[in-house]
């Protein structure tokens, strides 16, 4: 990858881009998770974890429940959960 450059960031910090699209600029759920499916999709850009994001968007904005929530429930359900 000579003269490419590679971003990686963490769940934790798409919880918080989230919120603030959120709580500040009051995006609907369905634009939000637009906006982080652009972000994760973008070559260059590793998010650690990220392969749990579409389901957890799909159960942001399909169920009445925040992101944070909806990945936690998601990596839980990953991991053998039946219950959250």
């Amino acid at each position: 990858m000579q003269g490419s450059l590679l971003l990686v960031t963490d769940c934790i910090v798409v919880c918080e881009m989230i919120w603030v699209m959120d709580s500040f600029y009051r995006l609907s759920k369905k634009e939000i998770r637009e906006k982080i499916t652009n972000l994760y999709e973008t070559p260059g850009i590793s998010i650690i974890n990220g392969e749990i994001l579409p389901d957890a968007l799909n159960v942001y904005v399909d169920r009445n429940i925040d992101f944070t929530d909806a990945l936690v429930g998601v990596s839980a359900a990953r991991y053998g959960a039946e219950k959250f």
